[in-house]
């Protein structure tokens, strides 16, 4: 029996094993936690999401496993930037493309609109999507935010750093 189980019984993920989740709200500023939370292995990152309100203004730098196109648009309507990932399966449009800096690694910055089922009726909003050349980790990423006052270039690396 592994450490989590052991210490964490109330977090039975299977028979002989436990997991635990630490769900951590970070101030950028300072690094200092301003929420923090400890739930079992099973319960889903955007659960806890779901729960949290931010002040208008604030901007989340999260993972894919946050995408929840419902959640995406309650943020932009109360004022909350999100950046995130692109999730590979996501269907858009292009609707804009904006200009890249030079000598930089960003490929595209562009403004799209999404046309899956799903994501176009929870999430109708045109969104940025930013690619990223990531020459440390020898790929592309794929960056989306609400927020299109930023350049791109500050966009990335909030993604980077969360």
């Amino acid at each position: 029996m592994n450490l989590s189980s052991t210490l964490f019984d109330w977090a039975r993920f299977r028979q002989t094993k436990g997991a635990v989740k630490l769900h951590l709200l970070l101030d950028h500023e300072g690094y200092l936690p301003v929420f923090s939370t400890i739930s079992e292995g099973c319960v889903h990152e955007v659960n806890i999401a779901r729960e949290l309100s931010f002040p208008k203004g604030s901007i989340l730098a999260i993972d894919r496993g946050y995408t929840d196109y419902s959640l995406f648009s309650h943020w932009t309507d109360t004022g909350v930037y999100f950046v995130t990932r692109q999730k590979d399966n996501a269907s858009y449009r292009v609707v804009e493309k904006r200009p890249v800096p030079q000598n930089r690694n960003i490929l595209k910055d562009e403004i799209i609109l999404f046309t899956g089922y799903y994501a176009k009726q929870y999430y109708p909003n045109p969104v940025r999507r930013i690619e990223v050349d990531d020459r440390d980790n020898n790929r592309v990423i794929v960056c989306l935010t609400n927020h299109f006052d930023f350049g791109v270039t500050p966009i990335a690396r909030i993604y980077q750093e969360r």
